[in-house]
């Protein structure tokens, strides 16, 4: 279980700013002999997914029992008259000229859960809403454009922001008071008080939210540019700030939320580079697909970097460990990926009531149980005590009392000497008993709840991960019942990407959607055709096909037509037009995900080194992305360390390797093969097999098309293949035969 806190990093936005506006709803409590709890912004777990004992005693569904969303379905059976975001709820607001209660949540949030169980669920508490607001409920995952605005203003006006987020519009859709996670009782006296302060004088009420409006406009304005951005610079202050915070014993970088800051890996600045593991649970992996995606990469990027054989192949395990179980418990039958699965759940199939992170945690006696006189080795290697090993901090409702989470407390070479065992039996004996357990939980706890709602955005990081697994897996790995492990995530992989390219991409629109359940979902944001796009570049890096090319650059200019700011550079997160979405902000900060801007500039990048013929235009956007930035890299470089990294590949320049030889070579293939398992991130490319020549690359790239040219011409049998150029700056090496394959990648 990935035990988080799920807060969002800053967006230099200060109270001290917005002070004003809080004024009149904070006189909401200054009444005489009434007691208002305080209200408290909670940090927020994050590893909850649909829950079993959601109440549908009352029997009767409202609105929701018609969406899509497994978040807005667990709220069907509420006695809270919701409506999804939809013109049918503004109409109705506007009508009846009544305040809009909007409710953010995702299915896998726990306080979202403890929120419905107390107030949404509570008749009482029903009434009063039902009385006062038009009631909104959205999925934050579905619709992460309207979370941003909204999230925003309870960053502004509390200093921090998390999930449940509840947030009092006026009918214009104007916010003027917000919170997230309050108590039955404080939800309860909170609703009738704003209700109270409404009918007082709603006009003030709408002034107060039309400020706010315009102050967020105004706060997201084109800021002075700083154009002259030191990069090196950015890079060492993300790299020193996140080596200062990095956690040795239990993994990861500081306290909760633990998120693989990738950056890391990808520029090592120092003679000792940084490898930082991120927690996961070992007999199942964390709840959420996109920390699966980007532990796969992150893992197998480790492994790229590292000499020692045995501490290479623990990484890949890890990978491929990963890689089965996203797989095995979150693939569609069509080759997508489900988003996540509850921590929430029955600690047994007697049990009726579902515990936080039941499926994920152990007790002593029962691995003693489970183990016998192995269980020691074990448990030294895991970190498991009697007592548990879990803070209570991270336990807020105290049910994970003497449970334990399974962590590499003593590495397994340390373990080894400590019981006098060879590295490989010890390695062996911890296999053999985690296979133990994972079979005793399978035949003993309910698997948590799926919810199987297939986000675009987070397809694409998948894209990635199994793209570079295919390219740096070693080829003698395989998944369980022996299928090799390289040719199984490149089987996924294509899978997947035909999946985007049949469901999750309009052919006649030219437009993403942002996420499939029983058909498409709402339109696709700016994050969405980044990470695709660069899904479809690693597939290309990965197989050589050009068409997963061309379907990159396809998407990189669809991107430019619907979210690039013309005035200011960079990308909006979502699409131009709807007038409900009443500021457009910029998804520009490196949190759990990376953010769309930064995945755009690394597109950008890896685009101009491929795509020749609009070189300069890429490179302009992306020189005109990162300086929209300038000032936040200035101030705050470790807010945005992939997008920093991204910047340092432009810095330094890209690297095209071209490799021209028959793909049944077994040179063309060691070659290949050689320089995708190399680490080298500011590298391109390109493989030309005679037999397949790359035509409509070739129509774009004017060394691709010389080459493609004089292949065409030369007869087969006088090729003398393979071939390798490295091309730098423009200028292209002469082609090498019987390299030092290190020249390729220095």
């Amino acid at each position: 279980m990935l035990r988080s806190i799920c807060t969002l990093p800053s967006y230099q936005i200060t109270r001290r700013s917005f002070s004003y506006i809080i004024a009149l709803p904070s006189a909401i409590f200054q009444r005489p002999n009434t007691y208002i709890p305080c209200l408290t912004f909670r940090s927020i777990s994050t590893t909850q997914l649909p829950r079993a004992d959601m109440n549908h005693s009352n029997g009767t569904p409202n609105r929701l029992a018609n969406a899509k969303s497994p978040y807005l379905l667990q709220h069907a059976y509420n006695p809270v008259d919701w409506y999804e975001w939809s013109e049918e709820a503004f109409t109705r607001a506007a009508e009846l000229n009544k305040p809009i209660f909007l409710s953010v949540g995702y299915s896998a949030c726990h306080w979202c859960h403890v929120l419905a169980h107390e107030s949404f669920e509570d008749q009482e508490i029903a009434n009063i809403m039902n009385k006062s607001f038009i009631n909104i409920k959205v999925d934050r995952e579905e619709r992460p454009d309207v979370d941003r605005i909204y999230m925003t203003f309870v960053q502004a006006t509390s200093g921090r922001g998390g999930w449940p987020m509840s947030v009092w519009l006026t009918p214009e859709l104007a916010p003027f008071f917000a919170g997230t996670y309050f108590p039955r009782d404080a939800f309860k006296v909170l609703c009738e008080r704003i209700s109270e302060t409404w009918h007082a004088d709603p006009s003030k009420v709408r002034t107060t939210g039309n400020s706010v409006i315009q102050q967020l406009q105004d706060l997201f304005k084109a800021q002075p540019r700083i154009f002259d951005i030191n990069v090196h610079d950015a890079l060492k202050r993300v790299f020193d700030k996140w080596k200062s915070d990095f956690d040795p014993i239990h993994g990861g970088f500081g306290d909760a939320p633990k998120v693989p800051f990738i950056i890391l890996m990808k520029r090592p600045l120092t003679d000792e580079p940084l490898v930082p593991f991120t927690i996961h649970d070992l007999l199942s992996s964390s709840p959420m697909l996109y920390d699966q995606a980007q532990l796969i990469t992150f893992a197998l990027e480790c492994s790229t970097l590292l000499e020692d054989p045995f501490e290479k192949r623990k990484l890949q395990a890890m990978a491929l460990d990963i890689l089965e179980y996203i797989a095995r418990d979150l693939r569609s039958p069509e080759g997508a990926f489900y988003s996540s699965e509850d921590a929430d759940s029955l600690p047994s199939k007697l049990a009726i009531k579902p515990k936080e992170g039941a499926f994920y945690v152990w007790k002593k006696d029962t691995i003693d149980e489970i183990l016998g006189d192995r269980a020691p080795i074990f448990e030294d290697h895991f970190g498991v005590n009697k007592d548990g090993n879990i803070d209570p901090k991270h336990d807020a409702h105290n049910e994970l009392a003497k449970e334990n989470q399974l962590y590499i407390r003593t590495p397994i070479i340390e373990l080894a000497k400590k019981y006098n065992l060879p590295v490989h039996e010890a390695h062996t004996i911890i296999n053999e008993c985690l296979l133990k357990l994972r079979q005793y939980r399978d035949t003993t706890r309910p698997r948590p709840h799926l919810d199987d709602k297939i986000v675009t955005a987070w397809n694409g990081l998948v894209l990635s991960a199994l793209a570079r697994s295919a390219s740096v897996l070693e080829h003698d790995l395989t998944f369980p019942g022996g299928k090799n492990a390289v040719k199984a995530t490149l089987d996924m992989a294509g899978e997947l990407a035909m999946f985007i390219k049949e469901r999750l991409w309009d052919s006649t629109s030219k437009e993403l959607c942002r996420s499939w359940r029983q058909g498409r979902g709402p339109s696709g944001m700016c994050e969405d055709y980044a990470a695709i796009t660069s899904g479809f570049l690693d597939m290309y890096e990965a197989t050589g096909n050009e068409e997963y090319l061309m379907f990159a650059y396809e998407l990189q200019k669809r991107q430019d037509e619907l979210f690039w700011d013309e005035d200011d550079g960079g990308y909006f997160a979502s699409p131009s037009g709807d007038p409900r979405i009443l500021v457009r902000l910029k998804d520009n900060q490196d949190g759990a995900e990376p953010s769309a801007l930064s995945v755009s500039l690394s597109n950008l990048y890896r685009l101009a080194s491929l795509i020749t013929d609009e070189e300069y235009d890429l490179k302009s956007k992306a020189e005109r992305t990162l300086s929209s930035q300038s000032n936040m890299i200035a101030k705050a470089p470790y807010a945005l360390g992939m997008m920093v990294g991204a910047a340092e590949m432009g810095t330094r320049g890209m690297k095209e390797v071209i490799i021209t030889g028959y793909s049944e070579d077994e040179s063309t293939r060691t070659f290949l093969r050689y320089v995708r398992s190399k680490f080298v991130p500011n590298r391109s490319l390109i493989h030309i097999d005679p037999n397949f020549l790359p035509k409509r690359l070739a129509e774009q790239n004017q060394v691709v098309r010389s080459l493609v040219d004089s292949l065409s011409t030369k007869a087969t049998a006088s090729l003398e293949l393979p071939e390798v150029r490295v091309c730098e700056a423009g200028v292209c090496g002469l082609p090498l035969k019987g390299i030092e394959l290190e020249l390729l990648v220095q």
